[in-house]
């Protein structure tokens, strides 16, 4: 895609087609610097403050990786307004190649359950917006590879389903299955160890004692601001020392191992810690951590993120420990799902969850 093209469009306000059935006029506009979209994140805050795609699509994330990362492209914001008021959000990278450009959801391939943030009461008329401004994007050529997508998410929908087939005239879209997205459903905390057979409770039970012969064992949470930002980039350095250890650490993507990681991480998650949204567990033995998790939170929903534990302790079982106590807790506090995030390993299953699905797109002009 040519980038003047692109440019001409920013700030192109349309009219939604009558056949939609709308009946407004939503006005839709691209910003790429930095000034233009500052003005708007109060509005975007608020849009993210609903369901799980509020992480990975808020300004908190989106703003942090844009920052820290531009590896992964520059800021492309597809924004759509009903008069003066923000009704609709789609967080992008795009990135400039030989072979043609190439538009992303923001913050790929570090997030989960990509979505629109939308206002729900004007979700179609914002979704109807969030087409255009993707076929405008994408109108002198490129892609849009959008991975990791909520399947049931508003962007999904109005990529995928029938009524929105008027409002992706001029787009070219394939279908993909991405990778499983396991999440276990927690219930009421007086049941939460019902998550689990007997024998495997059991078997926690005993290394629980064998942690206790070792040392002072304890479970701690950190969730404030400024202590986030702090601990974070330990957490990431442990994280990559452990998995080192193991003789994986190429595994890894490798934005996970730029210099710049922690200090996205650490200010994406403080970011989000200032409303409750972002929260670090730690299991220590004599005040050391042989096992962290670092959860991120929206409404009924815990989004478990990135794990760490110390193979030294392996034979503790110290991350299924962990797991089991942060979910008593969490039951206790409204969380009825943890989320998994991408990718089937065989512990996921071990300590309850169930297979579900992540969508990717593929969107090209037609």
């Amino acid at each position: 895609m040519r980038a003047a093209g692109l440019r001409a469009r920013m700030g192109q306000s349309v009219r939604s087609r009558p056949t939609l059935r709308v009946g407004v006029v939503v006005r839709v506009e691209l910003f790429r610097q930095e000034k233009e979209i500052t003005q708007i994140v109060p509005g975007w805050t608020r849009l993210a403050k609903r369901g799980s795609a509020g992480v990975f699509s808020s300004p908190a994330w989106a703003l942090s990786a844009w920052k820290w990362l531009p590896q992964l492209g520059a800021p492309l914001l597809v924004s759509v307004f009903d008069r003066e008021t923000l009704v609709g959000i789609l967080a992008l990278t795009i990135e400039e190649r030989r072979t043609g450009t190439i538009v992303r959801c923001a913050g790929t391939p570090l997030g989960d359950r990509y979505d629109a943030l939308v206002r729900p009461e004007s979700k179609r008329e914002a979704m109807v917006g969030i087409l255009t401004g993707l076929r405008n994007c994408l109108a002198d050529g490129g892609t849009a590879a959008l991975s990791e997508l909520d399947p049931r998410g508003y962007l999904a929908l109005s990529l995928t389903s029938h009524r929105f087939a008027a409002a992706r005239r001029g787009l070219r879209i394939e279908r993909r299955t991405s990778e499983p997205s396991p999440w276990v459903h927690l219930p009421t905390h007086d049941r939460v160890d019902t998550l689990w057979s007997a024998s495997r409770l059991k078997s926690w039970r005993n290394r629980w004692r064998w942690l206790a012969n070792r040392g002072r064992v304890a479970v701690t949470r950190v969730n404030g601001p400024a202590e986030i930002a702090t601990e974070v980039p330990e957490f990431v350095r442990r994280r990559l020392g452990f998995w080192a250890e193991r003789g994986k650490l190429e595994l890894l993507p490798d934005v996970e191992r730029a210099p710049q990681f922690p200090s996205f991480l650490a200010e994406a998650c403080s970011a989000l810690a200032s409303h409750g949204g972002c929260f670090l567990t730690h299991l220590t033995v004599n005040d050391n951590p042989i096992a962290s998790d670092l959860y991120f939170r929206v409404p009924g929903v815990d989004i478990l993120y990135m794990r760490s534990f110390d193979p030294a302790w392996a034979a503790g079982s110290p991350g299924h420990l962990l797991f089991a106590e942060t979910a008593r807790t969490s039951s206790l506090e409204n969380v009825r799902a943890v989320e998994l995030g991408r990718g089937d390993e065989p512990y996921k299953r071990q300590i309850g969850g169930v297979m579900g699905k992540l969508l990717d797109v593929v969107v090209t002009a037609d």
